[in-house]
């Protein structure tokens, strides 16, 4: 599953052309329909790889929880972020997260995300097959970990007192 924009730093293509090598599996991309998206769906034509991908566009969070739940993993293979919210709201309802071995993926995921070099195909490869290998019940700990670090009470909290040493000039 991929949740997101489609703008090139966010390198889905690495994903497609890992399907090639994977023939059995699907990748199911929701996020909304532009120009990025119209390009990846001629890349993926381009590759012949139409039965593997779907576009979904935009879906009701309710069908996202589905759609995360269903999923073997969450691939993120961002070039660079800002943050991964998307990572987070896939370990919260327990579906493991693909993601490019980048220091904001690390920094949020810690130990809960698989990592992957986001150049490689065959490390992308490598990290997806490594999930069939991981406990559940360790990984599920793992991923409660990250989660409830982010909390919105937390979050509240940590940017309430930003703003007011901010404000107090410290």
């Amino acid at each position: 599953l991929y949740v997101g924009s489609l703008y090139p730093h966010k390198n889905i293509q690495l994903v497609i052309d890992a399907l090639k090598q994977l023939p059995k599996t699907q990748l199911i991309i929701v996020g909304s329909r532009n120009v990025f998206q119209d390009k990846v769906k001629k890349y993926v034509t381009d590759r012949n790889l139409q039965n593997q991908v779907s576009f979904l566009g935009f879906v009701p969070d309710e069908k996202l929880a589905e759609l995360y739940a269903e999923s073997t993993a969450l691939v993120q293979p961002s070039l660079s972020e800002g943050f991964g919210l998307t990572g987070l709201e896939a370990l919260g309802l327990k579906t493991p997260v693909l993601a490019s071995d980048i220091p904001i993926f690390h920094e949020i995921y810690d130990s809960a995300a698989t990592y992957f070099d986001p150049h490689s195909v065959e490390e992308f490869i490598k990290a997806y097959r490594s999930l069939a290998k991981q406990s559940a019940k360790s990984f599920a700990l793992r991923a409660q970990q990250t989660v409830s670090e982010y909390s919105w009470e937390k979050m509240a909290k940590k940017t309430y007192q930003t703003y007011t040493r901010a404000y107090e000039g410290k």
